[in-house]
């Protein structure tokens, strides 16, 4: 996934494992500096469950955004130019 500086994204998290409690983002960039975090709860709306987020990111660079959904993880890759 590629984005700007300070564009806002939506990443939609579809968890597999049955989860319907609150997720846990963690957004880190390569190389160290920023951290960004997000708590997010379940949507209402179909398909269930799914938590949307939005993210805009302060600098470029490549980010790993690490979800937490119980014992399960998942991950995005987002280069940010």
């Amino acid at each position: 996934m590629v984005t700007r500086v300070n564009e806002r994204h939506k990443i939609l998290w579809l968890p597999q494992n049955g989860f319907t409690g609150t997720l846990a983002v963690l957004a880190e960039r390569y190389g160290g500096g920023t951290v960004l975090r997000q708590t997010l709860e379940r949507a209402s709306s179909p398909p269930e469950p799914n938590y949307p987020s939005v993210w805009q990111f302060p600098t470029a660079g490549c980010w790993r955004l690490t979800a937490t959904a119980g014992e399960a993880t998942g991950s995005v890759v987002v280069w940010v130019q």
